[in-house]
């Protein structure tokens, strides 16, 4: 922040160019120009390898299976009248009876 902040070093060089006579300008500018891309440059770097090391840490001590799916996403539901038959079968099935399944019961009318 002493550098580069709003009050930093950095910007005090800046603002006095602008008060350099126009021979001298064009070279001051561009040298703290320079330096600044440096500057940028260096930090970038810096927080480059730092982020390398902290994602190389974190990659021996954590390991993430981007496939598993822990819990399914369920969809939709079941139908009312189905969701009653099924406890009345549960019901009635507890009272010792059993489901027969066979053909449906056929009338004249």
């Amino acid at each position: 922040m002493s550098l580069l902040g709003k009050k930093g070093e950095l910007t005090t060089i800046l603002r006095q160019v602008g008060g350099l006579p126009a021979s001298d300008r064009a070279a001051a500018g561009a040298e703290a120009n320079q330096l600044k891309d440096e500057i940028f440059q260096w930090i970038g770097d810096r927080m480059g390898g730092l982020e390398a090391k902290r994602h190389t840490a974190l990659g021996e001590t954590e390991w993430l299976d981007l496939t598993f799916v822990p819990n399914p996403v369920r969809r939709g539901h079941l139908h009312p009248l189905t969701l009653i038959l099924r406890e009345v079968k549960a019901i009635f099935s507890r009272l010792g009876y059993e489901v027969a399944l066979g053909p449906q019961m056929e009338d004249e009318f």
